[in-house]
C-alpha cells in the first residue's frame, strides 16, 4: 500500500498529518500526509457519489488499487455514521471482489 499512497504500517499518537481537499467533476479527492518520526506516508483517496445506486463510492491509492461502498447515516446523538460496505480490489482494469469475512 505505501507504493500506492493508501496504506501504511507506521502507527502512533499525536502523529502531525495534513489533509488537503481538492473538488472534482464526479466526487472529491482527500490527500492525507502523515509525518511519522523519519517517513512521511500518504493515504488517497477519491469519493464519488453512485447516483444509480443511491451510494458513496471510495477509491483508495494512487492509482486506485481499492474499492469500498460506504453507507451514510445518522446517529441518534446527531453525529454522522460511516459504514463500509461491498469492497473490491482493481487490478488491471478489473474490479475483483474481496469477501466478506
Amino acid at each position: 500500500g505505501v507504493f500506492f499512497r493508501c496504506f501504511f504500517s507506521e502507527r502512533g499518537n499525536d502523529i502531525p498529518f495534513t489533509i488537503e481537499n481538492k473538488n472534482r467533476q464526479n466526487g472529491v479527492e482527500w490527500n492525507r500526509t502523515f509525518f511519522f518520526k523519519g517517513k512521511t506516508r500518504f493515504f488517497d483517496a477519491v469519493m464519488e457519489y453512485d447516483e444509480r445506486e443511491n451510494r458513496i463510492l471510495d477509491y483508495f491509492g494512487k492509482p486506485h488499487i481499492l474499492l469500498s461502498e460506504l453507507h451514510l447515516e445518522a446517529s441518534s446523538d446527531g453525529g454522522l455514521v460511516i459504514t463500509s460496505g461491498r469492497q473490491w480490489l482493481l487490478i488491471g482494469g478489473k474490479k475483483i471482489p474481496i469477501p466478506a469475512w
